[in-house]
């Protein structure tokens, strides 16, 4: 093999190594990236939620039903991941479909059964 096939084979390969590198040195942290909200909430059906992203999508499976409004209030009626089942009203007609839970806050949870606490009757020392 000649030296100047051998020089191009050995800059080829240093090239090769050396890209990696620098694009990892460039990429952002993804712990600086990414932020997590402070407190997860739960949804459950009955709670009723704000559309908080004025480009929030009902779906029904790959289908957009339809873009519901900022500040639109909704019903949740069945929860799947992060996924709430709610309907809303496109021009007079009602759909109903799925919406990401990040682009809607929680209003209010229906009222809590209400189950009398009891206690133990203490028992007599000895």
């Amino acid at each position: 093999m000649s030296l100047s096939v051998r020089w191009v084979l050995a800059a080829a390969a240093a090239c090769l190594l050396l890209v990696p590198l620098t694009a990892m040195a460039a990429a952002p942290a993804k712990s600086a990236a990414i932020s997590k909200p402070a407190v997860q909430i739960t949804f459950k059906a009955g709670d009723r939620v704000q559309v908080i992203n004025d480009s929030a999508r009902l779906m029904n499976g790959r289908e957009v039903l339809g873009t519901i409004p900022m500040d639109k209030d909704l019903t949740v009626l069945n929860v799947q991941g992060p996924w709430l089942e709610a309907t809303f009203s496109f021009s007079g007609q009602n759909k109903t479909g799925w919406i990401y839970d990040r682009d809607v806050k929680l209003l209010s949870t229906p009222a809590a059964e209400h189950t009398a606490a009891t206690s133990p009757m203490p028992g007599k020392s000895k």
